[in-house]
């Protein structure tokens, strides 16, 4: 027989909303739900004709630069995260795209939990499972 829970009373839950909560694609996810302006500049944001000297986040100094999004998947807990997205196809070198080089993402793998319907009751199975998840860009060679 199938173990069903609400979601109110999955143990699982409980446990991991203490474990996620101070993770970077969670907190930056909260960051981008609560500043709706920077959201909509990183929706906005497309490679730099240039690279060009910033003060601000590493994100944006790289020489492949990259933008967070916030991916929701509401058959996912956490429901959302952010994920980074490159900017550009090749890599920003002495001030413009060298397409010898190439932006790639780096990727996290992340716990998570996945929900299924268990059964006609309103009620959901709850599943660990691994997702990778975009947390920067990086510049590469390349594959052969």
């Amino acid at each position: 027989m199938e173990h069903c829970n609400n979601y109110e009373e999955n143990g699982k839950l409980r446990g991991a909303r203490q474990a996620y909560e101070k993770t970077t694609p969670i907190v930056l996810a909260e960051q981008l739900k609560n500043d709706a302006g920077r959201r909509k500049r990183n929706a906005e944001m497309s490679c730099p004709e240039s690279a060009v000297a910033h003060d601000g986040d590493i994100s944006q100094r790289a020489i492949s630069p990259w933008a967070w999004e916030l991916d929701v998947d509401v058959n996912r807990y956490p429901t959302e995260i952010a994920k980074a997205k490159c900017l550009c196809t090749a890599c920003l070198v002495n001030g413009v795209q060298d397409y010898n080089y190439f932006s790639e993402p780096i990727y996290s793998q992340m716990k998570v939990l996945r929900r299924s319907k268990c059964d006609r009751k309103g009620r959901w199975r709850y599943e660990v499972a691994w997702e990778d998840v975009p947390v920067g860009c990086t510049c590469a060679t390349p594959k052969s």
